[in-house]
């Protein structure tokens, strides 16, 4: 299956993610560190209960962060990012 990097016609660009079962030692500043350093600039970033909600600036920035992280590691556990459309 060929994928292109290239920006995709979308009729609704989503922005914001879900991320479940992050490790309850972190606060949403370190969510936005992390998630900033690999996919870009976030506006707004809430956590609630060990779930995150963040919203990126660009779509393409979405994407990356889902790309870049779902299933991944965080402080030892397994984490779960998804758009959020």
């Amino acid at each position: 299956r060929a994928s292109s990097h290239g920006e995709e016609p979308v009729n609704r660009a989503c922005r914001q993610i879900k991320v479940k079962n992050i490790p309850h030692d972190l606060d949403w500043r370190d969510i936005k560190t992390a998630f900033e350093s690999e996919a870009g600039k976030i506006v707004r970033c809430e956590l609630d209960r060990g779930t995150a909600w963040i919203t990126f600036g660009r779509s393409a920035d979405a994407q990356k962060a889902v790309d870049t992280y779902d299933r991944g590691e965080l402080n030892g556990r397994v984490i779960e990012v998804t758009l959020e459309r």
